[in-house]
């Protein structure tokens, strides 16, 4: 999401704001992205950002608009995270796995990555699935980095 990784729950929250406002199709929201986050200079990006909302559990697209879920307009009504940290765990392979893999105490990147891969059985070339995945976590209070790795600091 534009912004930070640590300002994801901040941005899906006025991505979520602006789809209640103005019922946008989806090329009215990638313009608007564009409009609203200098940083986003392509509809590519401003694609990217629009479809891990769908990833996260927050919309869906009926035709050519853009819906919020039933979780998100929920969690829209009054912005409490734990709903938020809900919709995420319950959308996304491998949160769930990760956050509860961290319970015990700092895991590294490394670590994280093999256990979310082995659990759900993927094959990234990378870690930068996990590193997505760390970064909302992180977001949405969750976990945080310490200079051990990542731990989960509060519970969903």
């Amino acid at each position: 999401m534009p912004g930070s990784t640590t300002r994801y729950l901040k941005t899906m929250t006025e991505f979520l704001e602006h789809i209640l406002d103005t019922d946008p199709t989806f090329d009215e929201m990638v313009d608007w992205v564009i409009k609203q986050h200098e940083k986003v200079n392509s509809k590519k990006a401003a694609s990217g950002y629009i479809r891990a909302l769908n990833t996260v559990g927050a919309v869906v697209f009926d035709g050519e608009r853009i819906k919020l879920t039933p979780e998100a307009a929920d969690f829209m009504e009054d912005q409490n995270v734990k709903k938020a940290q809900r919709m995420f765990l319950d959308s996304v392979a491998g949160a769930e796995e990760a956050y509860d893999f961290m319970k015990n105490g700092p895991k590294t990147v490394e670590r994280i990555n093999d256990h979310i891969k082995e659990a759900i059985k993927v094959s990234w070339e990378s870690e930068a699935q996990t590193r997505w995945r760390l970064y909302w976590l992180e977001s949405l209070g969750l976990v945080e980095k310490t200079k051990n790795g990542y731990q989960v600091i509060r519970t969903a």
